[in-house]
């Protein structure tokens, strides 16, 4: 939204100025309305803001939207499984993971890639991760990847041809030339792909024919979580407790004071920042 590149797509408006980001907040709760539970003082949570505005000292969020913390979950673990913990485990849903699939993950040093790959490792699926810097392949290849390829490199796609023939599902965050090489890769008459991002910039190269002509499914994950606030708490609930239980640990980025915003921003447009990084005020 800051460096201009959503203004391409109609579907995603700049919002109007002066505009506060940050749609996300951990902290203590200060102080509660009227109908709201008065035993929330003190209480350290987590909650995602409706009209953003979470780069600040103080926010307000809805009670109903606030995710009392367990003890033990430090804000920065919290922060990373309340959206793209919870994010990742919907895309995986939509994926309808049988257990015996070989599944790409795209952008999998990423926040939600990074959870990603531990979901459907869990799900008994072997998981080849694409990255674009060494760091964030070693991070993926810990969280239990069994392939790793840097999809920086022209042929990173033939790699995976080579080691696997074909791929069951495509966990597609990139657009661009990258989706094209992936689509490339999907198992024809058999194989999915789920959309979730476009962190290139650029919407996914391929046409309704592609998938007429190779019989692939193509579904996305995001919409329903806005106009179904209840399914996106009921994924935020699966993400804590995915890691309450020891089957989930999202990956930490970067921990930055709140003036020092811009720097982080271009860490992630550089594809520097790994895991979910979070601003202190």
């Amino acid at each position: 939204m800051r460096s201009g590149v959503m203004k391409k797509h109609a579907w995603f408006p700049s919002p109007p100025l002066p505009f506060g980001p940050g749609f996300e907040v951990a902290g203590t709760v200060v102080e509660v309305g009227a109908n709201a539970d008065p035993s929330l003082v003190g209480r350290r949570v987590v909650s995602g803001l409706p009209t953003a505005g979470g780069y600040a000292e103080l926010a307000v969020v809805p009670a109903a939207a606030v995710y009392p913390l367990p003890d033990g979950i430090d804000e920065h673990t919290a922060l990373a499984l309340h959206g793209q913990g919870a994010t990742a485990v919907g895309i995986v849903e939509s994926a309808n993971l049988s257990g015996s699939e070989i599944v790409l993950v795209e952008a999998a040093g990423g926040g939600v890639g990074s959870v990603i790959v531990q979901l459907a490792k869990n799900a008994g699926a072997k998981v080849v991760a694409a990255a674009s810097t060494e760091d964030k392949l070693a991070a993926a290849k810990q969280l239990g990847a069994d392939t790793v390829v840097n999809y920086s490199e022209e042929s990173w796609h033939e790699q995976i041809r080579k080691e696997y023939g074909k791929v069951d599902v495509v966990f597609e965050a990139v657009g661009g030339d990258t989706s094209r090489k992936a689509l490339d890769l999907l198992a024809i008459g058999t194989g999915k792909m789920v959309l979730y991002g476009t962190a290139s910039g650029e919407l996914p190269e391929f046409s309704p024919l592609d998938i007429y002509m190779k019989g692939f499914t193509v579904t996305s994950f995001g919409p329903r979580r806005h106009v179904d606030p209840a399914y996106g708490l009921g994924l935020r609930d699966k993400a804590f407790q995915h890691h309450l239980n020891g089957s989930l640990h999202p990956l930490k980025g970067l921990s930055a004071p709140l003036w020092e915003a811009a720097a982080v921003h271009s860490a992630i447009e550089n594809r520097a920042a790994k895991g979910k990084s979070i601003l202190i005020p």
